[in-house]
Parts: C-alpha cells; structure tokens; sequence
C-alpha cells in the first residue's frame, strides 16, 4: 500500500513510500502521523501539492509572484515566486514585500508601496534633476522621491534674478548696481587709458595715469623747459601705431597744453560716467537698463 507524506506544519507533500503491514492485525497496515493513503495528485506548475486534514483531500496551492519594494523608499524594485511555506497555505513574505500586483509605470513616477494602506501608489520622481535655492540660487541634485521640497525650483535662474511670486523676475536693483559698478570701473579704466595731443606739431600719445600727472605737474612748476615721455603716433595702412615710449623735450608752454589734454581727457571721462550714472538712476525696467553700456 502507496502511503503519502506531508509537512507537519505546511502539509505540503514531501513523499511517497510504501506502508508498513500492522504486525497485530492481519491485512491492516501502519499510517503513521503526516501521511495518508489518499493518492496524491500529479505534479502541475506554479502550484504547491498540500493536504486538506478536514476534508481529507489534497488541493492545489497557486505559488504566488512576490513583489519586493526598497525598504527605505519603498519604491518597487522586483518580483520572484515565493515557494517557501512557513505554515498552512502560508506562505514566507519579508517585510519589504507584498503579493500584491504593482501599478504600472507612469513617467517621472515611482511606483511604491504604502505600508498604511497596503496598497501601491505613485509618487514623483524628480531624482537626479538639478533644482535651484530660490533664496540664494545655489544648484543641487534631487537624490529623495517625491514632490520638490519648498524653497527650490527647476527652474533655472540668471544672474540678476529674484524669486517672486513662484517665479523668477529681474531685480532690477540688483542690475542697477551692478550697472553702476560696471561704469565706475570703466570710467577708472578710461582715465588712466591715456589720451593723444599735437602740441609737438605732430600726435603723440601720453599716458594719463596719477603718477604720470604727477610728474608733469612737478616739471611744470619747476619753471622750465623740460624732457617728458610721450609715443609717437604713425598712420600704417589707415591704421595708428603708436611707437617706442621715450623722452621727448617740451617746452614750459608745451608742458601746460599737456596738462590741460590731460586734465580735460579725464573730465571727459567723469562726465560720461555722470551722465550714463543719471540714464542708469532714471531707468525703470531691466530692459533699459541692459542697453546702457560705456
């Protein structure tokens, strides 16, 4: 006689063996514990074999695709077929795993799993996208699931930007004082860039610097004629060049009519950055303000 055997705790079948003749009682045979001679069915795929004690039958048990989602982001990260049992029509499921069937995928969704509802959910996925500080601008990486945390945006900021009603606008302070740095700097740059006279009979170039406006006004009072430095300008091609800085003698007269190019040269330049400074003052959108330029 065939006798079947099971799992104690599961009553999974395990076995088939032969029964034992019950040494007491002629044509009687021993069924010990977790067997029966009920005839076990045949093999099919993808399910368990178990034994049903109270109806004395055996039954098929569907083997079930098991869903395993991050156990800190609880994003979904992959399935496999749960074969192990831990007890009657049980089977072993981790606590980052569920048997029930994820949502599909969505575009810039994660599909995760909440444990409070047990049930699958989507949530945005802005990972690895650049987002801005829309208090300072400053760039990061999103490396979290979900919506864009608060103060940051993916929008991207220009340098005179300002975050104002969940967007970027110009500061036009902002641009202003940039402007008005910008002039400044370029006015400095201009006076000390030199300026060219023909008080010799033919253009020179003198540099216009304070220690080179110092110079001249040192000679000038000295009374006299004197040598000072100037370049001589040539015309090669329509174009000027200016050749080997050296001294050149000047008169006293010379020397004055230097100083004054000198001096009226650089109130040309101050008076360009007063006027451009009162156009960038008046201004009242970034757009005029970008076309004032030195």
């Amino acid at each position: 006689m065939n006798i079947y055997n099971f799992i104690k705790e599961t009553k999974e079948f395990i076995s088939q063996s032969g029964a034992n003749k019950n040494p007491l009682e002629d044509g009687k045979y021993l069924i010990p514990a977790n067997a029966t001679t009920i005839e076990v069915l045949p093999f099919k795929d993808g399910f368990k074999i178990i034994f049903d004690e109270v109806k004395k039958e055996w039954e098929y048990l569907k083997i079930p695709t098991v869903y395993v989602f991050d156990s800190e982001t609880n994003e979904y990260k992959s399935s496999h077929k749960n074969t192990f049992l831990i007890g009657y029509k049980q089977f072993k499921i981790e606590e980052n795993e569920t048997i029930i069937e994820p949502l599909i995928t969505k575009e810039n969704f994660a599909v995760c799993f909440n444990k409070d509802s047990n049930e699958w959910e989507y949530k945005e996925d802005n990972r690895n996208k650049t987002v801005y500080s829309t208090i300072t601008k400053e760039a990061s990486i999103i490396d979290y699931l979900g919506v864009i945390k608060d103060g940051f945006t993916l929008s991207v900021p220009t340098e005179f930007d300002k975050w104002e009603n969940n967007t970027w606008i110009k500061d036009i302070e902002a641009i202003r004082a940039s402007k008005l740095l910008i002039i400044n700097t370029e006015c400095n740059k201009a006076i000390v860039s030199g300026f060219k006279s023909s008080t010799l009979g033919e253009e020179y170039f003198y540099y216009s610097t304070l220690e080179e406006q110092t110079t001249l006004n040192s000679l000038i009072n000295l009374g006299f004629d004197s040598n000072f430095k100037a370049q001589k300008i040539s015309l090669v091609e329509g174009v000027e060049i200016k050749g080997e800085r050296k001294q050149y003698p000047h008169t006293l007269a010379q020397l004055r009519e230097i100083l004054i190019a000198g001096a009226t040269h650089i109130k040309a330049q101050i008076d360009k950055k007063d006027l451009l400074e009162i156009q960038i003052n008046n201004a009242t959108t970034a757009a005029e303000l970008e076309l004032i330029n030195w």
